[in-house]
């Protein structure tokens, strides 16, 4: 899920993440313009991962990510940001993201970071399934 407050910033980010669909990412992205809409949309779907803003009028991007980590405790996510100082990282670092990006976003960048947290949940899905596999009782 991509949630941005501003709709230039959701209708050219939502165009590349239209594209991300086809192979070779597959990636099927929801791109919402509030943190409200994003809350609603989270407790009716599962979200693998978020993508959000940091400054939005409403509520920012790691409020956001805290209430809807109530709702999907697992839930992996990346910040973007236009403003950001270095003092900023070292406080936003702590707040439980993924990742840190500034905007304009080096979609690049960001596919291999999404991609690469994707990998590392199935591979500790995987991991998990084989020890409950071989913890199960034999009959």
């Amino acid at each position: 899920m991509f949630v941005d407050d501003d709709p230039d910033i959701l209708e050219l980010y939502g165009t590349f993440f239209d594209w991300l669909e086809d192979a070779p990412y597959c990636f099927k992205v929801k791109c919402v313009g509030n943190p409200i809409e994003a809350e609603n949309l989270a407790k009716l779907h599962s979200v693998e991962l978020l993508v959000t803003d940091l400054s939005m009028p409403t509520k920012n991007g790691v409020e956001l990510l805290h209430d809807l980590r109530k709702v999907q405790p697992g839930l992996l996510a990346l910040l973007v940001t236009g403003n950001i100082t270095t003092d900023d990282r070292a406080e936003l670092e702590q707040s439980g993201f993924d990742g840190i990006y500034a905007k304009p976003l080096n979609f690049t960048l960001l596919c291999t970071k999404v991609g690469t947290l994707l990998k590392q949940r199935l591979a500790l899905a995987d991991q998990c399934a084989g020890i409950v596999a071989s913890a199960a009782p034999n009959e």
